[in-house]
């Protein structure tokens, strides 16, 4: 056979490839993108276990102040608390009122700290403005109490602005950054007092 016709037969083996299919080279899949992790929210965050005892103690006449303190420091750590919804943070609401009328005075500092936290997160602000004062009255060296006055009188300093009463805006101002000062001397190493709490106010 001449050579030639052996080449031309080799090659279009080549060509053709197993079962007589036309080769084909694979293009480079391209690279999945991985998704961004989505944010947190209130399930996320804290088991069913913790509503389902949020709930039951919202249903009851008689509060032990430890079982209410137990709970709210819990769903009130910072990347929890934003993300509780209303009804949650009503039965919350309703859980330290109950355990505050047959509190000592030694666990009302903390109740009451921890209910002005809770109207906070749920835009009562009036309401939290009264309990974080009467928590501080209670306990002036407690240094959250403080930063939560400063984060509240930030807020009502921006909603002062949006009326247009500037000077009323700025007198809130002053007060949240003398809070956020105590807080961050009564806990210089608390890495969260160190924050902006303009920044902190953003979102709420």
């Amino acid at each position: 056979m001449p050579l030639c016709l052996i080449i031309l037969i080799l090659s279009g083996f080549l060509f053709l490839g197993c079962g007589g299919r036309q080769v084909v080279e694979m293009e480079e899949m391209p690279t999945q993108k991985v998704a961004a992790p989505a944010p947190k929210t209130a399930e996320k965050t804290f088991s069913k276990s913790e509503l389902a005892t949020l709930q039951e103690l919202a249903g009851r006449n008689v509060i032990r102040p430890e079982e209410a303190t137990q709970l709210s420091s819990r769903l009130l750590q910072e990347e929890i608390a934003p993300v509780l919804d209303e009804q949650t943070l009503n039965n919350l609401e309703k859980v330290l009122l109950t355990a505050l009328s047959q509190s000592d005075k030694q666990s009302q500092a903390i109740i009451q700290r921890d209910l002005g936290i809770t109207n906070y997160y749920n835009r009562k602000y009036n309401k939290a403005r009264q309990a974080l004062q009467s928590a501080n009255e209670s306990n002036p060296r407690d240094p959250r109490t403080h930063y939560y006055l400063a984060c509240l009188f930030q807020q009502q300093a921006k909603m002062e602005e949006a009326k247009g009463n500037k000077i009323m805006a700025e007198r809130h101002r002053k007060r949240a950054q003398i809070e956020i000062e105590t807080a961050r001397k009564l806990a210089p190493g608390n890495t969260m007092y160190q924050k902006n709490i303009a920044e902190n106010n953003r979102q709420r």
